[in-house]
């Protein structure tokens, strides 16, 4: 009997090891790729990415009880022949090598098939053990907060900011700065909301529904856009998309041709959205762009699959792109900003760091809100040793703005670039 629970106990040390590399193996990612297949047992791995304390904490008082029952039943079983200290030992280097190492490089070979195939076993272990498990999570979770200023035991995994502070770490070690910056996007990848990356509505290129086909052609030639929008009245009475390769054998026979005849389905999604959801979503439907609308239901932009991917690896252009220099030095020191640029992108050269609550992401948008209204053309804004002087502006916009240093005589100096 006593070889036969020792025998189970370290099966089980072996299991619930496995077990743990396995779900640490599986990604959010990977998890929403699994539901989207509909692959046995996927949704059960949600009880991991929502309670990962809890499973955690399953898994290692079960393993610990395995350890102890190995234990007890190996001295009783050769307790009397060998010395107490020798069968710990002994035990210990089988738990080690068998229970643990070998278990857990087994489960990283196929992490999520073997948490697939266990995460239902995890699951009725995790609610037998409730009434020992959930004290166990209250008290731990009062003692971590207090000693990391409120963290919750969730938070023992790595989170976002513990993995930026890795990258910051490494950055005179082994990272180069292409991979700490490749490092960055990632992790501010989950955060990311379509909002943030899409082209706003006042820089859509759209076709109304009476275009003629030669309209068509210009409008898509000019554009250089394979996919355009097809509006009814107004750009919030979008139709769907037109597919310009659909229009590759068309031709205006007597003016028969009909733009709503060509146009195909298309999709919206809110500005909240995060682009990680957006991309499962473009891949469970095949396709690369989505209509982005406001809470009132207006069209706020567009956002294409090449917008999710470049938040990873930057800007992509192809041979058909041509390169637009969104800021550049002039003459005595000065910089010459569209209006448009990322708040982001002038940091670096301006050797600042813009407020992230404001509600705004371009340069046009920090101006207004510094300002109170839109400013014409010659209106200077200061903020914090930069001057702000708006080049160029319509009724509705701030199209181009210099930027220049400002010394404390009032002198202009040359930006840090």
């Amino acid at each position: 009997m006593q070889t036969v629970i020792l025998a189970l106990s370290c099966l089980g040390v072996a299991f619930f090891s496995s077990v743990e590399t396995a779900l640490h193996g599986v990604t959010k990612l990977r998890i929403g790729v699994a539901i989207e297949k509909a692959m046995t047992n996927a949704k059960e791995l949600k009880l991991w990415e929502e309670s990962p304390g809890r499973v955690m904490a399953t898994i290692h008082l079960f393993r610990l009880v395995c350890c102890v029952a190995a234990g007890m039943s190996a001295l009783r079983l050769v307790g009397d022949t060998l010395p107490d200290g020798v069968i710990v030992g002994l035990l210990a280097v089988v738990l080690l090598f068998g229970g643990h190492l070998l278990a857990r490089a087994a489960a990283k070979r196929a992490a999520l098939e073997w948490a697939l195939a266990t995460i239902r076993i995890v699951k009725v272990f995790s609610w037998s053990a409730a009434l020992v498990v959930w004290p166990l999570l209250i008290v731990t979770g009062k003692l971590f907060g207090a000693l990391n200023e409120g963290a919750s035991m969730d938070s023992v995994f790595w989170t976002p900011e513990e993995v930026e502070k890795l990258a910051e770490d490494a950055r005179a070690e082994t990272l180069d700065e292409a991979g700490e910056d490749l490092y960055r996007s990632i992790i501010e990848f989950s955060d990311t909301v379509v909002g943030e990356i899409m082209v706003p509505r006042t820089e859509m290129v759209v076709l109304p529904a009476a275009s003629g086909l030669q309209e068509v052609r210009l409008t898509a030639a000019r554009s250089g856009h394979s996919r355009i929008p097809v509006h009814d009245d107004t750009i919030d009475d979008l139709l769907g998309l037109l597919y310009v390769k659909d229009l590759s054998a068309e031709q205006d026979i007597s003016g028969e041709f009909d733009l709503r005849n060509k146009v195909r389905p298309t999709f919206y999604v809110p500005e909240v959205m995060k682009i990680s959801e957006l991309l499962r979503e473009f891949q469970r439907r095949k396709t690369h762009m989505a209509i982005v609308v406001d809470e009132y239901g207006g069209t706020s932009g567009l956002v294409t699959l090449e917008d999710i991917i470049e938040e990873i690896v930057g800007e992509i252009q192809d041979e058909y792109d041509v390169e637009e220099k969104q800021y550049r030095v002039i003459g005595e020191g000065k910089i010459i900003a569209d209006g448009r640029v990322r708040l982001w992108d002038l940091e670096e050269p301006l050797g600042v760091e813009f407020p992230e609550d404001g509600g705004y992401e371009t340069l046009a948008g920090f101006i207004t809100a510094r300002a109170g209204y839109l400013p014409a053309p010659g209106a200077a804004v200061p903020w914090n040793g930069l001057l702000f002087t708006v080049k160029e502006a319509n009724e509705k916009r701030i199209e181009t703005v210099e930027i220049d240093a400002i010394r404390s005589d009032n002198s202009p100096s040359r930006p840090t670039l």
